[in-house]
């Protein structure tokens, strides 16, 4: 006998609740939990860096906004003059930079940039 469609969604709900039921406790079961304790929740160590990890975590964040935001106005109204030109390259090369950033995810761009693109510590000859 045939199932019918309500009855085939809800077997495969039930699958793939015990899917993620097996592979959460794979997860749990393949994690040290004794290095995630004494590296994680080590609240020894967080007492003395306490009042400077807040300062400089609130510096860098207000620097990164502000070169954030000039980058990201500058290269927009760049991006922007570029596609009002009448010069049909400056269109094309400002039309291809666009959808190609569009098209794309941006958690996919920050790990690009994050692994893809080397630290200049990490360059030869620096």
């Amino acid at each position: 006998m045939a199932m019918t469609a309500r009855q085939r969604a809800r077997v495969s709900l039930y699958v793939q609740i015990g899917i993620f039921i097996v592979a959460m406790a794979a997860l749990v079961l393949a994690t040290d939990w004794k290095t995630i304790g004494n590296s994680v929740f080590n609240f020894g160590k967080i007492g003395p860096m306490f009042p400077d990890i807040f300062l400089v975590g609130l510096k860098n964040t207000l620097i990164y906004t502000f070169l954030g935001f000039v980058v990201g106005l500058s290269g927009g109204l760049l991006l922007a003059l570029m596609k009002l030109s009448t010069f049909p390259l400056y269109r094309w090369i400002a039309t291809g930079y666009i959808e190609f950033f569009r098209g794309i995810p941006a958690l996919l761009v920050f790990i690009a940039f994050g692994y893809g693109v080397p630290w200049p510590s990490e360059c030869p000859g620096t």
